[in-house]
């Protein structure tokens, strides 16, 4: 070996003081080695997985925020526009048997009611937790939707109302995907409740889903929190716009008006039969619906004419089919609406008997 004055480099056994108490170690046996040797190949595997991860392409997220979840044990821990919104979530646990899950539920008017996209068997024990309360609250299943998976709960006090904001205008942009905070779920346990929030991408472009008989719309969308039923996603002012219902799909988002609406239907007691106007239809390009046909001897017949264009449902706009079919999911037979249709620049309010779903 070289002289130290002839060499860059110092050797460890040249540094002062460095081995002069050292011990060496046992020398390992074989099934130490392969035991460091699982370790290690354990250890790439994470390594190579979570530089995957990592790599892995993440939706835009909202200005100021980094991609989550973010966790939150008290409203005030969230993100200001979120705190509203929080106020009016509750963190279900539900224990079926030896089986607990958890799911996320919000409060509807008037206030005792509070509706979660997770279907509660009947035999399950709840139990309902909010971030400040000091004393249990006590949730009882009235009804329930069971082609949207949709759980409608009576609540033993008045809490405040989730807010709630039209769904398209936080997503019409020109067809590109909006940056959205999601809430995207409320975690449950014995002890307190856990907020996760994080960035949420909702389309621009809403897609159909068949209910039962009914086409409804439904905006595809991805959160950093996942799929989570009950999971909401706010705007930008921290209004809830939009309902995570893994019923329809992961992914699959309605709007809240539609599951506030669905909501006050179960309540009523009419949760199976859906309303049908009788007429056929299709999507106009700019938004709306043109009427193409009406049946003679429909309930329509004597309101509606083919070649109208339909503008809302009950002050509610119609965009789309998916949006007709919406609101009258939402709807009861026998239900009396109030139709706006346009036709040749002006525009009429006639009232229409809804029929049943086929």
């Amino acid at each position: 070996m070289p002289e130290p004055s002839q060499r860059p480099w110092v050797h460890p056994s040249e540094l002062p003081g460095s081995f002069d108490y050292a011990v060496m170690p046992v020398s390992p046996r074989a099934s130490s080695r392969r035991f460091q040797g699982t370790v290690a190949t354990l250890a790439s595997g994470l390594l190579v997985a979570g530089t995957l991860l990592l790599a892995a392409p993440i939706s835009t997220p909202i200005a100021g925020a980094t991609t989550g979840p973010h966790e939150a044990t008290s409203v005030a821990g969230l993100p200001k526009p979120a705190r509203t919104a929080a106020d009016g979530l509750l963190a279900l646990v539900i224990l079926q048997s030896s089986h607990i899950s958890t799911a996320t539920a919000m409060v509807v008017a008037p206030g005792d009611v509070a509706v979660t996209t997770t279907q509660i068997p009947a035999n399950s024990s709840i139990q309902v937790l909010r971030e400040g309360s000091q004393s249990a609250i006590t949730a009882t299943p009235i009804g329930s939707d069971d082609e949207m998976g949709v759980t409608v709960l009576r609540l033993n006090e008045t809490l405040p109302i989730t807010p709630i904001d039209e769904l398209r205008p936080a997503v019409e942009t020109g067809g590109a995907p909006t940056s959205l905070t999601a809430l995207a779920a409320v975690r449950g346990s014995v002890s307190k409740v856990v907020f996760e929030y994080a960035t949420a991408v909702l389309s621009a472009t809403e897609s159909s889903r068949r209910v039962g008989n009914s086409i409804i719309a439904v905006t595809p969308g991805q959160s950093a929190v996942g799929s989570v039923a009950g999971g909401i996603v706010l705007d930008g002012s921290g209004a809830a716009v939009a309902i995570g219902v893994p019923a329809l799909g992961e992914g699959a988002y309605v709007s809240t008006t539609f599951m506030s609406l669905l909501a006050q239907r179960v309540v009523l007691g009419d949760a199976n039969g859906h309303g049908w106007l009788q007429i056929k239809g299709v999507s106009l390009p700019g938004g709306g619906v043109r009427i193409v046909s009406v049946p003679k001897g429909s309930t329509s017949s004597s309101a509606l004419l083919a070649g109208e264009e339909i503008l809302a449902l009950n002050g509610t706009t119609i965009g789309s089919m998916e949006d007709l079919g919406s609101a009258l999911y939402t709807a009861s037979p026998g239900q009396l609406v109030t139709v706006t249709v346009a036709r040749d620049s002006k525009v009429s309010n006639p009232d229409v008997t809804l029929a049943a779903s086929p």
